[in-house]
């Protein structure tokens, strides 16, 4: 297993249940692999929010042992600079790099980008993604997704014969090593459902009567 792994939540809202569920995880993955840093990525909150999820972490955070950062707009853009700086990056690069890693308004891959430099300055070896409005399962809390990431990440494809249903494709990469992983979460679905909203009650009723008459999942 990595021995260090830095759990973030990137978000651009309230985001408590899931800031508590990642605290868990990295609380299980300080105890049973290696030390875990949780670091929530802000990104077009109002301060009274923010100043929320710092009084959370603050009161959580300490208890479960776990390390952790918050790292607002101006956090954001001071660790960049001081980042471009180091490396001795030219005045107008830099600041093009700047607006290229922290795009002005919401942005979708800020986040990602900003945690993957933020793992790297911490000398972690994972990095694990937790949205803003997903939570681990509660009723059945064992084994948390952090444990079957760590379990699989850096091993070869081959490890994966005979626990997987499908192998098949494996055969030409069995000698390569596993650096992307998903878990199962619950929470809000990731998929946009703005039309299927606006279209109304009974076109959602009619679409989960068609699917479920199918065997898939329903809407």
């Amino acid at each position: 297993m990595p021995d260090r792994s830095l759990l973030f939540v990137p978000t651009h809202r309230a985001a408590h249940a899931s800031i508590e569920s990642t605290l868990a995880e990295a609380a299980w993955a300080n105890a049973h692999n290696g030390p875990a840093v949780f670091c929530l990525i802000e990104n077009g909150i109002t301060a009274s929010v923010s100043q929320d999820h710092r009084a959370l972490l603050e009161r959580r955070a300490a208890p479960l042992g776990v390390s952790w950062l918050q790292i607002d707009e101006a956090r954001a853009r001071t660790f960049i600079r001081e980042l471009l700086q180091r490396m001795g990056v030219a005045e107008d690069a830099s600041a093009r790099l700047e607006t290229l890693i922290l795009p002005d308004g919401l942005s979708y891959g800020r986040g990602p980008n900003l945690a993957a430099l933020v793992a790297e300055a911490l000398g972690c070896e994972t990095l694990h993604r937790r949205d803003s409005d997903v939570v681990s399962d509660g009723v059945h809390p064992e084994p948390m997704p952090i444990a079957l990431e760590l379990e699989v990440i850096g091993q070869p494809l081959s490890n994966l014969v005979g626990r997987v249903r499908r192998t098949d494709e494996f055969a030409a990469l069995s000698t390569a090593r596993i650096r992307m992983v998903g878990t199962s979460s619950f929470g809000a679905p990731t998929f946009d459902r703005r039309d299927l909203i606006a279209a109304g009650r009974s076109a959602r009723a009619w679409l989960r009567r068609g699917r479920t008459a199918r065997g898939r999942t329903r809407c």
